[in-house]
């Protein structure tokens, strides 16, 4: 009878299970009017990273992490809930569901606590691979389908981007906020995204906005700046290119000279006339307005305020470069000049009046300012720093500059320590007092201090034995630390038995010492023949961890003996990877005699 039951229930499901996934699709706010193609090469291979995630952020139902940071407690019990924990307070809720015929396995997640620029060295960027797990019945998934979900802790605005793998994402660079939670379906046969969940209309007012973005620059006419335009097409393949562009339906390539006419058109653009860039934006959020709150409304017109400026500035820097190298001379490079300086001073004298903190655009504005001004002084970036007025943008701005640029800085280290004596915002002067650390010449690693399995304190010089050394960092009840210790710490163990040249140690945050020492025993998280280390009872808050940005697990970093850093970031999470950056480093620093 429970048989006959079940094979009704499940008859019954493939009839009707198109208007159920349809009652998914077109619930309250998924709207498909902003359906569009993911901006992802379609076609890629699929990325295999092992699953690294924060251990605090995954649902337990899909059999990931624990709620452990979230609830104080650690452990891997079950949960079945679909959208936020309960007991997960003002944390945001991303969930998420994939849609195709593929062995994909992971999604990959950046979320930027505190936006400085995109990419894996921003400071505090959490860069992370999470695991995409069959679809659930119970929410209306058909096989194709994959879900995952990650919740944010409540640490204020963030900004995100997922993508399918190291490529473009298709999500890139959005905001979420305490308490906000979205449902997110990305159908890659059909090639649409849409939104549901609580704050569908803050994430489709932010897609719309990336989609008029593309539109933008779709129409915009392409172009090939050179000094003589004639000379190009007196090239026969070009020339056959040409006219076969001529003849189609597509756009057609202008070929120019940087000349006065286009100093003309730069001198004429208006990005606040009606037929300029801002106009189509802000009537697109206007026709928000009664859907989410006008503050949101303020906070986007201003975004796409400064990245419209952000682009312009680019584009003026981008020719005085040009001209600059060239060698031009005369009236249009004296334009070109006077033209920079001008729009220099008015963004300064209007749009940076009462900024936004948690903005991002503004900190991409102030990277294109700067440009812009070493080019029209012909100095380096550093030397105008004076001209950012306002000393929090300045101090982020200086976060940013030497992080991206450090290796590239005249004498970076003395400046760096210049600025940070002057800085006046502490978090900043922190955020380069750790690149201080990671990046000085002969700097070897400060406050290592951890607890063996006896109790005993530890420091570096009783524990370094081995001419590589990898630090490893895992929590109990994290499910990527447990994969990390099966797929590659195993692999290592194996490779490594009886070699003094390659050591492991691992450092553990666990909560208390019992649980620590329970996990050990359990084999799940380490092997025996490495150096094991615990935090203590400062845990996650240790001032190493804190000092060397260790805030998700597992993570991991490679230094050598006398504990100066071979690698601090996107230390390979597979052993194949991760075996051949050991192997490089051994093979470049033999063995003395």
């Amino acid at each position: 009878m429970k048989k006959t039951l079940l094979t009704c229930f499940l008859a019954s499901l493939c009839l009707y299970g198109s208007t159920l996934t349809a009652q998914v699709a077109d619930s309250p706010g998924a709207d498909f009017l902003h359906r569009s193609s993911p901006s992802v090469p379609f076609g890629l291979r699929d990325t295999h990273r092992g699953g690294e995630t924060r251990s605090d952020t995954l649902p337990e139902q899909n059999g990931l992490v624990d709620h452990s940071v979230a609830t104080g407690q650690e452990g891997e019990s079950s949960s079945a809930s679909v959208g936020p924990d309960p007991g997960l307070g003002n944390n945001a809720v991303i969930w998420g569901r994939v849609s195709e015929y593929s062995e994909r396995s992971q999604i990959q997640l950046i979320v930027y606590p505190d936006y400085f620029f995109t990419g894996a060295k921003a400071p505090r960027s959490n860069h992370l691979f999470l695991q995409l797990q069959p679809g659930n019945l119970m929410e209306g998934g058909y096989p194709k389908d994959k879900s995952f979900q990650y919740n944010l802790a409540a640490h204020g605005t963030q900004w995100f981007s997922l993508s399918l793998n190291d490529g473009n994402p298709f999500m890139e660079l959005y905001r979420i906020d305490p308490n906000d939670s979205i449902q997110l379906f990305l159908d890659l046969e059909s090639s649409y995204l849409v939104f549901g969940g609580k704050s569908r209309e803050q994430f489709k007012l932010q897609q719309g906005l990336f989609e008029l973005q593309r539109e933008q620059i779709a129409n915009t006419v392409p172009t090939l700046w050179t000094p003589n335009p004639r000379k190009v097409l007196e090239n026969p393949d070009f020339a056959k290119q040409r006219e076969s562009a001529l003849s189609s339906a597509g756009p057609v390539l202008e070929i120019r000279s940087r000349d006065l006419e286009l100093l003309q058109e730069l001198e004429k653009l208006d990005l606040y006339s009606p037929s300029g860039s801002l106009k189509a934006y802000w009537e697109y959020i206007d026709s928000y307005t009664g859907k989410v709150s006008e503050s949101y409304l303020d906070f986007f017109r201003k975004e796409v305020e400064l990245r419209e400026w952000k682009n312009y500035l680019n584009q003026l820097s981008g020719h005085l470069r040009f001209a600059r190298r060239s060698g031009e001379q005369g009236d249009f490079l004296d334009g070109l000049l006077a033209l920079s300086r001008e729009k220099l001073d008015q963004a300064e004298g209007s749009l940076e009046l009462d900024l936004d903190k948690r903005s991002a655009a503004a900190m991409d504005y102030f990277a294109a300012k700067m440009k812009l001004w070493s080019a029209v002084n012909d100095e380096e970036p550093l030397e105008g720093i004076s001209s950012i007025n306002l000393a929090y943008w300045r101090e982020k701005f200086l976060v940013r500059y030497f992080y991206e640029s450090f290796g590239n800085i005249p004498l970076a280290e003395g400046r760096l320590k210049d600025f940070i004596a002057d800085m006046k915002y502490s978090h900043f002067a922190q955020e380069l007092r750790t690149l201080e650390s990671l990046k000085g010449k002969g700097v070897v690693i400060e406050g290592f201090e951890f607890l063996d399995e006896s109790g005993n304190t530890l420091q570096w010089d009783e524990v370094a034995k081995g001419e590589v050394i990898l630090i490893e960092f895992w929590i109990s009840g994290c499910k990527a630390c447990v994969a990390f210790n099966e797929q590659t710490l195993s692999v290592l163990e194996e490779k490594y038995e009886g070699d003094p040249r390659v050591q492991v140690i691992t450092v553990s945050a666990d909560f208390d010492t019992e649980l620590w020492q329970r996990s050990l025993q359990s084999g799940r998280y380490t092997q025996s023949g490495f150096t094991n280390l615990y935090t203590g009872k400062e845990n996650r808050n240790h001032p190493f961890l804190i000092r060397y940005g260790i805030s998700s697990f597992p993570n991991r970093i490679l230094i050598n003996r006398e504990g100066r850093f071979i690698q601090t970031s996107q230390v390979p999470f597979l052993a194949p990877d991760l075996i051949a950056l050991i192997e490089h480093e051994l093979n470049q620093n033999p063995p003395k005699p």
